[in-house]
C-alpha cells in the first residue's frame, strides 16, 4: 500500500470460482503486509521522534543487517530478503527503544539505515512518516486502553489489566510496558 491515506482493502471482487482461494490467500497476504508495513512506519516515526536531533550516523552499527540488505539487492534484486534485513532492523530498534537508555549514536545510525535502505531505495519509508486520521483515532483508543489497563493495575484488578493485554493481543496488538510507560505495536 502506498500511501496513508489508503485504510481500506477492497471488499468485493468478483472472480472465477477457481481463483477465489487464490484470491483469499492474496488478500491476507495483502493485509499481513500492509500491516508489517504500519509496524514499520511506526517504528520509524518513534525512532525519529527520540533521536537526538544534533546526533549523526556513525556507519557502526548494524553492519551486518546493512549488508544483508545489500547482498540481497545484488542477488537479482532479492526484495524479500531485503525486507528481512529491514524487519530484523525494526525488532532490534523495538528492542532497543524499550531499553532504560537507547544509544544515540546507534539510533541516529538505524534511522539513517531506515530512510535509506528503506525510504531511498525501497521507496517505503518517507521522508516524513505522519500519522492519518485513522491513526490518531486508533492512537487515542490505544491510550484510552492503556490507562484503563494501568488503573486496573493500580487497583490491583490483575485480572481486568491482564484481560485487556491479552483482549489486544488476540487482535494482534501487543503492548510493551517500560520504566517510560506503557507502548503498543
Amino acid at each position: 500500500m502506498p500511501s496513508n491515506s489508503m485504510t481500506r482493502l477492497p471488499s468485493v471482487i468478483l472472480l472465477p470460482p477457481a481463483t477465489t482461494a487464490r484470491w483469499w490467500t492474496s488478500e491476507n497476504a495483502l493485509k499481513t503486509a500492509w500491516a508489517s508495513l504500519k509496524r514499520l512506519h511506526q517504528t520509524v516515526r518513534t525512532l525519529r521522534e527520540r533521536k537526538p536531533a544534533d546526533q549523526k550516523p556513525s556507519r557502526t552499527w548494524y553492519q551486518e543487517i546493512r549488508q544483508r540488505f545489500e547482498s540481497a539487492m545484488d542477488d537479482d534484486f532479492s526484495t524479500p530478503q531485503a525486507f528481512a534485513a529491514l524487519f530484523d532492523l525494526n525488532r532490534e530498534v523495538n528492542s532497543m527503544l524499550a531499553s532504560e537508555d537507547p544509544n544515540p549514536e546507534a539510533m541516529a545510525d538505524a534511522e539513517s539505515l531506515f530512510s535509506v535502505l528503506g525510504g531511498e531505495v525501497l521507496g517505503i519509508i518517507p521522508e516524513k512518516i505522519e500519522s492519518g486520521e485513522s491513526d490518531q483515532r486508533l492512537n487515542d483508543v490505544m491510550q484510552v486502553m492503556i490507562d484503563l489497563r494501568n488503573q486496573f493495575r493500580e487497583e490491583k484488578n490483575f485480572q481486568g489489566a491482564d484481560m485487556i493485554r491479552d483482549r489486544l493481543a488476540e487482535a494482534g496488538i501487543q503492548l510493551k510496558d517500560s520504566r517510560e510507560g506503557t507502548n503498543w505495536e
